[in-house]
């Protein structure tokens, strides 16, 4: 299974590394490359937490009449809540360490979630 998990991994990030006009050069093109990854991890975490605490709502109504598959639906929309509050807490954490050690460049923070390409 591990094995599996390693050869997607690859596979996944090959394209950035297959190019040779885009292929990092340096370490810091090394790290850029990082940063885009993790920017679309924390998209697409962001948009299955939606989607997860969403279909806990979608089940909740149209559960209404059972007691236990309200009380899934509930649980679901909770634990998509506890997603969401965890990933956009960290995430602060990080604008804020941006800005108090000036990483990125940036000189500040914006307190801006980078969500949205610039």
């Amino acid at each position: 299974m591990i094995k599996k998990t390693y050869i997607i991994i690859a596979l996944t990030l090959f394209p950035f590394f297959s190019y040779a006009e885009e292929a990092p050069r340096t370490f810091s093109d090394l790290l850029l490359i990082g940063t885009t990854i993790t920017q679309m991890a924390t998209q697409i975490g962001v948009a299955m937490a939606f989607v997860v605490f969403f279909w806990g709502l979608v089940v909740f109504i149209y559960r209404a009449d059972n007691e236990s598959e309200r009380a899934k639906g509930k649980q679901v929309m909770l634990w998509g809540i506890i997603a969401l509050f965890v990933m956009m807490t960290l995430w602060g954490i990080v604008v804020f360490l941006q800005g108090e050690f000036e990483f990125g460049g940036q000189g500040g923070s914006t307190g801006v979630l980078p969500l949205l390409p610039e």
